[in-house]
């Protein structure tokens, strides 16, 4: 986002948890102006609540003067509840922030075919007003061809790892325990542009198509 232009850079995640990951991930945020001597402003960090109550917040976020909010966006397991609001408070990705998503690589198609997931429970009943159901019922094109930019988390290999090694430590009276460390793996998707200089998915399909 740095070498793209960005200096306004927002966090969206919980500040503090008893998961270690999650801390390390705030102070390195934080610990990146620092070392790119940027500014960094406090108020551009946004933690939720992962309850009703994050509307609220995300509303927040949407009502802020473009003069005063981030033109980027790093975003942890909020994304999808997150980018739902404010695409019904009619911002569009990236034309009015970039968004980079921390966390697996579920799409918006994915949620529309699976409702029985947690995360499409959490955009429908957090991100999703009465007032806001609209966009929502009508399938957004711009939402569904979203594609985020993601720092996947390689989820799968550190479930398959830690059944190997907890299978190992019981089977073995001597085992010693192991540290590894698995290391994510950047997508690169449609929802970052050089600052000032965004256009949406859909924009652009749309102009393809026109031509």
């Amino acid at each position: 986002l740095i070498d793209m232009g960005h200096r306004r850079i927002g966090y969206v995640g919980r500040k503090q948890s008893l998961d270690p990951a999650t801390n390390e991930r705030l102070l390195a945020y934080r610990d990146a102006f620092e070392w790119m001597s940027l500014p960094h402003c406090p108020q551009w960090e946004y933690s939720p609540s992962y309850t009703a109550r994050d509307a609220d917040m995300f509303e927040g976020i949407a009502m802020t003067p473009r003069s005063e909010r981030p033109t980027a966006l790093i975003v942890t397991d909020t994304f999808w509840p997150m980018t739902a609001h404010l695409y019904a408070r009619g911002w569009r990705f990236p034309d009015d922030v970039s968004l980079v998503h921390v966390g697996t690589t579920e799409s918006w198609s994915d949620l529309l075919h699976d409702p029985q997931s947690r995360m499409f429970s959490r955009v429908v009943n957090t991100a999703f007003k009465a007032e806001l159901a609209q966009p929502y019922n009508n399938r957004p094109a711009e939402l569904v061809l979203l594609q985020p930019t993601t720092v996947a988390m390689p989820s799968r290999r550190m479930g398959e790892w830690g059944m190997s090694e907890a299978l190992r430590l019981v089977s073995t009276a001597d085992a010693e325990p192991q540290r590894v460390v698995l290391e994510p793996e950047l997508i690169i998707g449609n929802t970052v542009a050089p600052a000032g200089e965004a256009r949406s998915p859909y924009a652009r399909r749309i102009i393809s198509n026109d031509n």
